[in-house]
């Protein structure tokens, strides 16, 4: 992915709001104060999936949990798992 901002955590988080992606992470100290300050902007977020380090290897509880959600409007929100 092509990025002009040398942070690539910041490009990552940019490159989801732009193209309306829900952005599923296991890195939640970078992310969720992002996620927070965009928010103050007032405009929507296609949503943060916060996953915990206990469970960054558990592939199969992820895609279980990812699936639960797939179902649900998850803008502006954050999700743990």
């Amino acid at each position: 992915m092509p990025c002009d901002i040398d942070d690539d955590d910041q490009c990552l988080f940019q490159y989801a709001i732009e193209h309306n992606y829900v952005l599923v992470i296991g890195n939640n100290r970078d992310f969720e104060w992002q996620f927070y300050k965009y928010a103050e902007t007032g405009k929507d977020h296609q949503g943060l999936v916060l996953i915990q380090s206990k469970h960054n290897r558990s592939s199969y509880l992820i895609a279980e949990w990812l699936e639960l959600l797939s179902d649900v409007d998850v803008t502006n929100t954050i999700f743990r798992i």
